[in-house]
C-alpha cells in the first residue's frame, strides 16, 4: 500500500453503513459506496490500493462525524 493511502480495514471496522437487503448480515460495496457518496468500483479500489488522505477526511469528518486519527492512528505521523 502507498504511503499516500490508508488502509480499509479500520474504517470497515468502524463504520456502520445501513444495510440495504434485509437477508444481508455485513454491508456490501453498494451498501458502502452509498453512505460514503462514491460509486462501487471505488469501493472496490479503497478495498485493494487502500483509502487516499483527502477522502479518509472527508468520509470521516462529513459522514462519521470523528477525526481521522480516531480511525487511522497512523494519520498522527504524516
Amino acid at each position: 500500500m502507498s504511503v499516500d493511502r490508508l488502509p480499509w480495514a479500520p474504517l470497515e471496522a468502524i463504520a456502520h453503513v445501513p444495510i440495504r437487503q434485509e437477508s444481508a448480515s455485513v454491508p456490501s460495496r453498494g451498501d458502502y459506496a452509498r453512505a460514503f457518496d462514491v460509486d462501487r468500483f471505488t469501493i472496490d479500489r479503497w478495498k485493494k490500493q487502500g483509502i487516499p488522505w483527502d477522502k479518509a477526511d472527508r468520509i470521516a469528518v462529513q459522514v462519521l462525524g470523528t477525526h481521522p486519527g480516531t480511525i487511522w492512528p497512523e494519520w498522527w505521523h504524516q
